[in-house]
């Protein structure tokens, strides 16, 4: 093994001390024997903290490479005095080959090609012309960051587009509704968040596509009934840190939801009718006002196996002692086994019954 290091360091110009040498995974040690190593091929892997001296073959290589550089240069300035108009219409060609292309449009043209537009915080107070001159071409649209309150009357030629990002913005209802954001027919992910929102525009009723919504971090105060009715296929509601102090039944209607996120608002009750999402499977109500889970969510809710309630008056005894909780107790268990089998790492909390074990106060 030593005369391998010696070797190398020949051969390198990286000294010993900053060698590793490593034969299937294990690093070969000095004073060792290659058999006592069970070295069985050539085929050994050099790890080096040291950027290495230049060797005699190394350097006589490089001064070989400028030599040849050179002679390519006399030899390609001889051919351009022989023949000086070939040098010009070979010029010429390549001139008209490649246009110039200023920043500006070559930005446009990756967009066209790859259909995604990035614009995230660089400062935008209104969505550019050059964005909307994409139409039907642009599927993702990220515009977080900003400080636009309006959407222009021409974004509804976006009509391809499949997900938008509108989060730390400055938009209203009015801003948003303005540019026809309810025409985005194929509009799959919407972002709202940390916006200047006291409502949901109605317009986002009309987004049949629609999977996830989310409008966290403003200041809503009401669920728009007729507005997240129409959303049949919505499958993700996240409105955490609002004002909202009532979930409208309607929101039993959306068949497909699978997560909702209502923490930090002002709720009081879980309606029944939540109890017929048989896809619902997190439910997050930290830090808000229930004090009582209906026994048709834990028992009709069949995927339900997250329901965090912390920090609400409702405590860890009284959820379990609520009727159906067995049930759950049974879908939350699996779902821990299954992540234990898949060698994925619980959070800090571990097996979260969901509730505080305490009684709660609210300050």
């Amino acid at each position: 093994v030593d005369r391998v290091y010696e070797a190398l360091e020949t051969l390198t110009g990286v000294f010993q001390r900053c060698q590793k040498v490593i034969f299937k995974g294990k690093v070969l040690q000095p004073g060792s024997t290659l058999l006592a190593s069970k070295v069985t091929s050539a085929k050994l892997m050099l790890m080096s903290s040291q950027g290495g001296v230049q060797t005699a073959g190394q350097v006589a290589a490089a001064a070989a490479q400028v030599e040849k550089q050179k002679l390519m240069a006399e030899k390609n300035a001889t051919l351009a005095k022989a023949f000086p108009n070939s040098a010009q219409l070979s010029n010429k060609k390549q001139d008209t080959s490649k246009p110039h292309l200023t920043p500006s449009q070559a930005r446009a043209e990756t967009w066209s090609k790859t259909g995604i537009v990035g614009l995230r915080d660089v400062r935008l107070t209104t969505v550019p012309e050059d964005v909307m001159s994409l139409g039907a071409a642009a599927r993702v649209l990220d515009l977080g960051g900003n400080q636009i309150a309006h959407l222009p009357s021409s974004f509804a030629t976006l009509a391809g587009l499949q997900r938008l990002r509108l989060s730390n913005n400055c938009f209203t209802a009015a801003g948003l509704a303005s540019g026809g954001l309810g025409e985005l027919r194929s509009l799959t992910i919407l972002a709202l968040d940390d916006n200047k929102l006291s409502q949901l525009p109605d317009c986002i009723g009309s987004l049949p596509l629609l999977k996830s919504l989310s409008a966290s971090n403003n200041c809503l105060e009401a669920l728009p009934a007729a507005t997240l009715g129409q959303l049949q296929n919505l499958e993700l509601l996240n409105l955490r840190r609002n004002k909202i102090d009532l979930i409208i039944p309607e929101l039993g209607t959306c068949a497909r939801l699978e997560e909702v996120d209502l923490s930090n608002n002002n709720i009081k009750t879980i309606p029944e009718e939540l109890s017929t999402l048989l896809r619902l499977k997190a439910l997050l109500l930290d830090h808000n006002m229930v004090a009582h889970v209906p026994t048709s969510l834990l028992t009709k809710c069949s995927s339900l196996c997250t329901l965090s309630l912390h920090n609400n008056p409702i405590t860890a005894d009284q959820l379990r002692e609520t009727q159906g909780h067995s049930d759950y107790q049974e879908r939350r268990k699996y779902k821990y086994d299954k992540q234990l089998e898949s060698r994925i790492m619980l959070n800090k909390d571990g097996f979260d019954e969901g509730a505080d074990a305490r009684d709660w106060q609210r300050h």
